[in-house]
C-alpha cells in the first residue's frame, strides 16, 4: 500500500479592500522603521559588509507593497466593478467568471511548478549516478590503484558542472530549492574534493554517503509537488468535481502517487545499494583482501540488496500495462537479474571468501555500473511519464472547460 505525502494547499486570494488596507498597514510601518531606523544610525552592524536585520525587513516591506499594488491592479482589470473569486460568488443568472485572467494565470503557476519540480529532481538523479561512481573510483585511488585515477579527475569536473546546472535551474524555480539547501548540496561537495588524497578510505566513503542521502532526500522532498493530480487543482478553481470525476481523480492519484514511490524512492534505494557494493568491493580486490569493517558493511549491504530486489518485482508486478508500455527500461530490471544475482555471489563467495580475490576489479566495477546504468535509465523515463500526465490533465483540463 502506498502513503501518500501531505498535499501543498491552495492560498486563497485577498479582496481589494483586504489588499488596500494591507498595503496602508505595511506603508505605516515601513515609515515607523524608516524612523527606527535613523535612531539607528549610528549603531555598527554585527557582520562588516551585510546589510542590518533592519534594512532586510525594509526592503522586504518595499517588495510586499509591490506585489499587493500589482495584485491589486490585477484584480481590478479581472472585475472592474466588484470583485468575486472565479467560479463564486456571480449575481443570479450570470455565467461564474470562468474564463477571467487569474484563473488562467493560477493555472498557468500550478503546471509551472510541477514541470520545476520534475525538472530538478532529474538533474539531482544525474547528479547522484555521477558521485555514487565518483565514490567507487576515489576508493580505488584511495587503496593505491592509479588505473582509475584519470577517470576519477573527469567525473570530480563534471560533478562540479552539474552542481552548476543544479543552482542555475533552482534559481528559476523559486521556492522549490532554497538557498538553505543549495548551501548544504555545495559545502559536502567543497568538502568532499577538498584534499580528499590525505583522507582515510572508509570516512571519504562516508563523506560520499552523506551526501548522496542529502541529495536522495532532496528528491523525495521535491516528489511531493507531484502528489496530487494537476486535475485535482485545476477541478479545484471551478469548483468540487462531481462523483464520477471524483472517482477517476482518485484513479490518477494512486497511479500517480504508486509511481512516483517507484521512480524516486524505490529505484533510487536500489541503485544506491548497489553504488555502495560497487565502492567497498572494489576497494577491497585493490587492496588485496577484506578487513573486518568493511566486511560487515558488504554483508549488510548485500542482504539489503536482495530484500530491496523483491520489494521491486512486486511493484513492476502492480503497474498497469499503460505504465510498462511507455518505461522501454522497465523489462531490462528483469533482463538484469541475473547479472546482479552474479554480482552480488561474486562478492560474497570471492570478495568475502577469506581467501585469495579472483575476481577483476575493473570487471566487477564495469559490471556494477551496467546495472547501475539501467536502473538510472528506469528513473529516468518514469519521469518523462509523470511530465507527460502532467501535460495530458492540463489539456483535459482545457477541452472540458
Amino acid at each position: 500500500m502506498v502513503t501518500a505525502l501531505s498535499p501543498t494547499p491552495t492560498t486563497p486570494k485577498s479582496t481589494p479592500t483586504a489588499l488596500s488596507d494591507k498595503s496602508t498597514a505595511l506603508s505605516d510601518k515601513s515609515t515607523a522603521l524608516s524612523g527606527e531606523s535613523t535612531a539607528q544610525n549610528g549603531e555598527s552592524t554585527a557582520v562588516s559588509g551585510e546589510p542590518t536585520a533592519l534594512s532586510r525587513e525594509q526592503t522586504a516591506l518595499s517588495h510586499e507593497q509591490t506585489a499587493l499594488s500589482q495584485e491589486t491592479a490585477l484584480s481590478q482589470e479581472t472585475a472592474p466593478s466588484e470583485q468575486t473569486a472565479p467560479g463564486q460568488g456571480a449575481a443570479p443568472g450570470e455565467a461564474p467568471a470562468s474564463d477571467s485572467p487569474a484563473r488562467f494565470i493560477e493555472c498557468c503557476n500550478i503546471y509551472r511548478r510541477r514541470l520545476d519540480a520534475i525538472h530538478l529532481i532529474k538533474q539531482i538523479n544525474q547528479l547522484v549516478k555521477v558521485v555514487q561512481k565518483h565514490r567507487g573510483l576515489t576508493m580505488a585511488v584511495l587503496a593505491g590503484d592509479n588505473l582509475f585515477e584519470h577517470e576519477r579527475d573527469s567525473l570530480q569536473c563534471q560533478v562540479d558542472r552539474r552542481i552548476a546546472i543544479l543552482e542555475a535551474f533552482a534559481a528559476q524555480s523559486r521556492d522549490l530549492l532554497v538557498p538553505k539547501e543549495r548551501a548544504r548540496i555545495h559545502n559536502a561537495w567543497s568538502t568532499l574534493k577538498t584534499d580528499w588524497q590525505d583522507d582515510d578510505v572508509i570516512d571519504n566513503f562516508e563523506l560520499h554517503c552523506h551526501f548522496v542521502d542529502q541529495l536522495l532526500n532532496l528528491m523525495t522532498q521535491l516528489a511531493k509537488q507531484l502528489e496530487r493530480p494537476i486535475s485535482d487543482y485545476l477541478a479545484g478553481m471551478t469548483g468540487a468535481p462531481g462523483g464520477g470525476a471524483g472517482r477517476v481523480n482518485n484513479h490518477l492519484a494512486f497511479r500517480q502517487l504508486g509511481l512516483l514511490v517507484f521512480v524516486c524512492k524505490q529505484m533510487p534505494d536500489m541503485v544506491e545499494l548497489v553504488a555502495k557494493i560497487r565502492g567497498l568491493a572494489t576497494h577491497a580486490i585493490v587492496s588485496g583482501a577484506c578487513d573486518y569493517l568493511n566486511d560487515r558493511k558488504l554483508r549488510y549491504l548485500l542482504q539489503c540488496t536482495k530484500a530491496q530486489n523483491e520489494k521491486l518485482r512486486v511493484q513492476m508486478g502492480r503497474m498497469s500495462e499503460s505504465i510498462k508500455a511507455h518505461i522501454a527500461s522497465l523489462p531490462m530490471i528483469k533482463t538484469y537479474d541475473l547479472k546482479l544475482m552474479f554480482l552480488l555471489n561474486s562478492v560474497e563467495q570471492d570478495v568475502l571468501g577469506g581467501g585469495r580475490i579472483s575476481t577483476d576489479r575493473r570487471q566487477l566495477f564495469e559490471l556494477a555500473t551496467q546495472i547501475i546504468n539501467v536502473y538510472v535509465d528506469v528513473i529516468a523515463e518514469g519521469l518523462e511519464l509523470l511530465q507527460l500526465w502532467q501535460e495530458h490533465q492540463l489539456e483535459d483540463w482545457l477541452v472540458a472547460g
